[in-house]
């Protein structure tokens, strides 16, 4: 099923309510009056004839003889109609003053092949009609319009020559999907007549595309996510139904295509019965999951169901009855969809409501757009559609989202009760220590072995606690920083852990020295290495708050933004984010290298921003400048060239300015212009979006009312200069 299914169905009940014209036999009236308000589809009273002859369509043939039909064919009724592949269909229009000399527009909807001709001449084609299926190129048409240039006759012969050869050569896989051939003619004034194709295309190709993208991109993070961690089953049911939309709405991007294989036919309309089964099974499958950890056993019968309509309408033909199967599944699905909603909202599960959201309104939309199609209205509006389609799949997303985040919050608290815990089992060994050297001096020598060995065991067991501390706390860091830590961060964190672990082994070894000396009899040295092992833990602790500051800053970045501004240190954020840059480029590739100049004002003011989506600008120019001065470098056969990072920033009245700049190789003036436009990039495949400065400007321009343009001078040089109200 395509994605604008609701809109064709809105639009044949207005075609068919909206119809005002006068039909006799193979005659037909168009009044202008009526097509300035109304669409008028020709659908009664045209001559019809099996075969092909090219003086068919000639004004000067006569069709009598010819059978009078509707201009689609029952497929139970084209054997007695002789179809055999081929036919033409013939008809007369007679229009009035007002619309002589005037262009309107006619649109042609049908599955197969057909040239359109007007008193002979042929005005436009939809694939390759042929006499037989060898030759033929099926086309999809989707309301794409026909000029019509009307003069200052009143009467015109309309005649289509239409050739659709799968019913006779795949009959019975035709018969389960389709049960006509032919197509639908309807007049449209001009502007009218492009506005919906226009509105159709955008819809069908641009907007899909869009959509389908990014639910590609949804479906690939959740499945991976559920392959690093599989007890997460929501992950998957999630992923099942992006991947279905996905598909649903791909399917749509084959309109207007011509094809001449019965596999591609059959290929979409399987697709199309395979993601609306899959699509709802998969959000029934969701929310047992997330609201009963489980699958409930009521999901093998809806999956039972599901198969057997499916399998069913693959072995007859396509009828009402299969459809009002379908319906009454989507229906009972759908119902309990809501029951399972209704409960876990009422029992105050946790984030319920936000699904709960994306169900009312989608529910809402719906049913608002179907009112407004019987008052006569079409939507058009891409926000609406993109509303619609998202709202559930963006409500999931949320519930996914907030589900994590209140993860990762408990355990925040979890670490800071392994830390808790880890502070006590050391400030237990020191005290146990210091027992320890006590009770030796004042005891006689023959208790001093049986005391030595509580002792070790004591130490034994302090260090088997803090062992089983340590490798709960990597556990649970693993876990909280599972998709969050990237190259730069992880450079950031590795000297507190190196210090941490260094200084572990270094308290380890004073522990055996300590051990040495105790048996030695030598309490002063024993005293000495104790005092060394105090200063040694001291630095663990410091350097373990220093990683766990950073996880937090980390933590709290990866959140995004709240959209809420707050005074900001723009050197500061500037200064983190060159850093980050630069460490995760030289992660991703050790060769990377480049001189970063930094001229920071420092009279600059803290300003309100967003320090999010400024960071994400900055990293985004920053990262920018470094492919281009590095690229320039691998590049270029000069040895003695040095790629550089330039980067400061200046107080100016009333605005602060910001520059980053490169000696790469600057921009081409050919495409100057195109530099903040969507999905462009100069990058090769693979390595980049053509979104990062597309999104940096409406950050910069449409969220802070600030300016960003560049400078470059090609082969030379390239400079972004940023400009932020104070």
């Amino acid at each position: 099923m395509k994605t604008n299914l609701m809109k064709k169905i809105i639009l044949l009940m207005l075609l068919s309510t909206g119809a005002i014209l006068c039909q006799t036999n193979d005659t037909t009236y168009i009044y202008g009056d009526s097509l300035k308000t109304n669409n008028i589809q020709i659908f009664k009273g045209w001559d019809y004839h099996p075969g092909d002859d090219s003086t068919w369509g000639l004004p000067a043939f006569s069709s009598v003889g010819w059978k009078t039909v509707n201009c689609t064919l029952d497929l139970d009724s084209i054997k007695a109609y002789k179809w055999n592949g081929i036919g033409w269909f013939r008809k007369t229009i007679v229009i009035d003053s007002s619309l002589m000399n005037k262009t309107v527009a006619l649109t042609l909807n049908h599955y197969g092949a057909s040239q359109f001709y007007i008193n002979g001449k042929l005005i436009n084609s939809f694939g390759t009609v042929s006499k037989n299926s060898d030759g033929e190129k099926i086309y999809y048409s989707n309301s794409e319009p026909i000029i019509i240039n009307f003069n200052s006759s009143s009467t015109y012969l309309f005649a289509v020559r239409y050739s659709n050869h799968l019913p006779i050569d795949h009959s019975y896989l035709y018969k389960i999907f389709r049960n006509t051939i032919g197509f639908y003619a309807t007049f449209k004034n001009w502007t009218e007549g492009i506005n919906f194709y226009g509105i159709t295309q955008a819809n069908d190709s641009v907007l899909n595309a869009w959509l389908i993208g990014i639910l590609l991109s949804i479906s690939v993070i959740y499945f991976l996510l559920f392959l690093f961690y599989s007890k997460q089953k929501e992950y998957l049911y999630y992923t099942i139904f992006t991947f279905s939309l996905a598909l649903a709405l791909a399917t749509s991007l084959f309109d207007n295509i011509i094809y001449s294989e019965a596999f591609y036919f059959l290929s979409f309309e399987i697709i199309s019965r395979i993601t609306l089964f899959a699509g709802f099974l998969g959000v029934l499958a969701f929310l047992y999951q997330i609201f009963y950890g489980r699958m409930l056993k009521l999901f093998r019968y809806f999956l039972s169901l599901g198969i057997g309509i499916f399998i069913w309408g693959m072995i007859i033909p396509v009828n009402d009855t299969i459809g009002k199967v379908v319906l009454a599944f989507v229906f009972i699905t759908s119902i309990e969809i809501l029951r399972v909603l209704f409960l876990a909202i009422k029992r105050k599960k946790n984030n319920a409501w936000v699904i709960g959201a994306g169900v009312c309104v989608f529910t809402v939309g719906i049913l608002s757009v179907i009112i407004y199609g019987l008052a006569g209205g079409q939507v058009n509006s891409i926000y609406v559609i993109l509303i619609l389609l998202f709202s559930i799949p963006l409500s999931m997303s949320i519930y996914l989202a907030r589900s994590s985040s209140q993860t990762n919050k408990n355990l925040e608290t979890q670490l800071a009760t392994v830390k808790q815990l880890s502070e006590e089992a050391i400030e237990k060994e020191k005290t146990a220590a210091k027992l320890a050297i006590e009770t030796q001096l004042v005891r006689a020598e023959n208790e001093r072995k049986t005391q030595e060995l509580e002792y070790a065991k004591e130490i034994e067991k302090a260090y088997t606690e803090l062992k089983s501390t340590q490798a709960q706390l990597i556990h649970s860091e693993k876990m909280a920083s599972l998709g969050e830590l990237t190259a730069g961060i992880a450079h950031e964190i590795k000297n507190p852990l190196n210090f941490v672990n260094n200084f572990s082994e270094v308290s380890r070894e004073l522990l055996d020295e300590i051990k040495v000396e105790l048996k030695n009899k030598n309490n002063d040295g024993a005293v000495q290495l104790i005092e060394d092992l105090k200063q040694n833990l001291d630095k663990i602790n410091q350097h373990g708050k220093r990683a766990d500051s950073i996880v937090k800053g980390m933590l709290l970045h990866s959140r995004g933004t709240s959209g809420e501004k707050v005074l900001t240190n723009i050197n500061d954020l500037l200064d983190q984010y060159v850093t980050l840059a630069y460490h995760g480029l030289r992660a991703q590739d050790k060769e990377f290298n480049i001189s970063i100049e930094k001229d920071y004002d420092e009279t600059l003011e803290k300003i309100n921003v967003v320090p999010q989506d400024i960071s994400r600008v900055f990293l985004n120019l920053i990262n920018n400048a470094c492919y281009a001065a590095y690229d320039k470098k691998k590049k270029s056969s000069d040895n003695n060239f040095s790629p550089i990072l330039k980067v400061s920033t200046k107080s100016l009245d009333g605005k602060v300015e910001i520059r980053i700049g490169d000696n790469g190789n600057g921009i081409p003036a050919e495409i100057l212009d195109k530099i903040f436009q969507p999905f462009f990039t100069t990058k090769p495949t693979g390595e980049g979006t053509g979104l990062g400065l597309s999104l940096s400007y409406d950050i910069i321009v449409k969220q802070h009312s600030g300016e960003i343009k560049f400078e470059s001078e090609e082969g030379t040089y390239t400079e972004f200069i940023i400009t932020l109200p104070k």
